[in-house]
């Protein structure tokens, strides 16, 4: 295979392992250094641990079967982490079990794909066979727990990094603020969890180690930026009315860009000269894109620069959309800025910012 060398994303040192220093079975990119039925892991001492025949989620299940039959005299963190359904990087295809794509010939598609091009006609049902082997994975892991009587006292907490937009918003699968992108699955069992609840309020990635640990009666380092969402869990009366209701979301590679994400819009700025590779941000942005969930959920209509009257279908409100664009740029400054860095304020009708310097004035780039 062409990622045969494992030096640099292969075997991971253990400075470079987040703290577990107890059992290490990965790599550091596993769709550099495998096949849907064959590739390589390493153990924590550097040791290769090929698989052949078998594919490639079923493999890493294994593993994790093997480890929760063992006698555990003490509690346990066990994380799974399965590559599907990220494409397969060398050939740009999501590639399932044999005969999983078969299954999932004509599928139903997503609206807010259908409206555009890219790759989702061929690739859909690759992606639905990846999901469906994914599907297989939990359930496994969840009948182990279960035998090994584990199920009562495990909590399990499924989540993933990002959606899929099959090239319909960039030359990606994702990289951009839309809800194919950055909407993702967020799913907790266990004790005092099993409340059959469907959760609506916006949560981020950054607020689940904080979940967890209040879960477990730890507090949280004070470094900690996210919060518990565990009271929302348990429905809390006064839980709604404490919890935030924006997400803040960075954007790398393809572009230098944050977004919002609230109840209402989503909304996002682009640094226009930066590289998204390798410029960590900006302190020059630019009104990017615009959506409103009321009128349109599928996200087809970039609002953004657009002042059309309040009673255009595409727009469900009573403030005209420079208005919108106000208030959301003043949420953006308040939640990205940082007290170290220079205050920027983006003015739309300029495209330009304004920023402040070390004495406070103005200085307009």
């Amino acid at each position: 295979m062409p990622y045969s060398n494992p030096k640099g994303y292969g075997f991971v040192p253990p400075e470079f392992r987040g703290g577990f220093k107890d059992l290490w079975q990965a790599s550091n990119a596993l769709e550099l250094t495998s096949h849907p039925y064959e590739g390589t892991l390493w153990d924590g001492d550097g040791k290769p641990m090929h698989f052949e025949g078998v594919f490639r989620a079923e493999y890493i299940t294994s593993l994790a079967v093997r480890f929760l039959r063992q006698k555990h005299r003490k509690p346990f963190l066990l994380v799974v982490s399965q590559l599907e359904p990220h494409e397969q990087n060398d050939v740009q295809a999501f590639l399932p079990p044999k005969g999983y794509r078969e299954h999932y010939q004509n599928p139903i598609a997503p609206e807010d794909l259908r409206f555009f091009p890219g790759d989702w006609q061929a690739q859909l049902p690759g992606y639905y066979g990846n999901i469906k082997s994914i599907d297989e994975s939990v359930g496994t892991l969840l009948k182990t727990l279960a035998e090994e009587n584990l199920e009562d006292e495990t909590i399990v907490m499924f989540i993933s990094d990002h959606g899929c937009h099959f090239r319909t918003r960039n030359r990606r699968h994702k990289l951009s603020p839309h809800g194919s992108s950055i909407h993702i699955p967020l799913v907790l069992q266990g004790p005092g969890l099993n409340q059959s609840r469907m959760v609506r309020d916006l949560v981020s990635m950054v607020d689940v180690m904080p979940t967890l640990l209040d879960i477990l009666r730890i507090d949280k380092p004070h470094s900690v930026r996210g919060q518990s969402f565990l009271a929302l869990i348990n429905n809390h009366s006064d839980a709604r009315e404490k919890w935030r209701d924006d997400i803040f979301i960075q954007i790398s590679e393809t572009m230098v860009a944050r977004a919002l994400r609230t109840d209402e819009w989503t909304y996002c700025v682009v640094a226009p000269n930066g590289n998204g590779r390798s410029d960590p941000g900006s302190t020059r942005y630019r009104e990017y894109q615009m959506y409103s969930f009321a009128a349109d959920p599928h996200q087809l209509l970039n609002l953004a620069g657009r002042d059309d009257p309040i009673n255009f279908v595409h727009y469900i409100g009573d403030r005209q959309l420079p208005e919108v664009a106000a208030y959301l740029r003043d949420l953006f400054a308040r939640i990205s800025s940082h007290p170290q860095s220079r205050l920027a304020e983006l003015l739309p009708d300029q495209w330009k910012l304004v920023e402040q310097d070390g004495a406070g004035n103005k200085v307009e780039g």
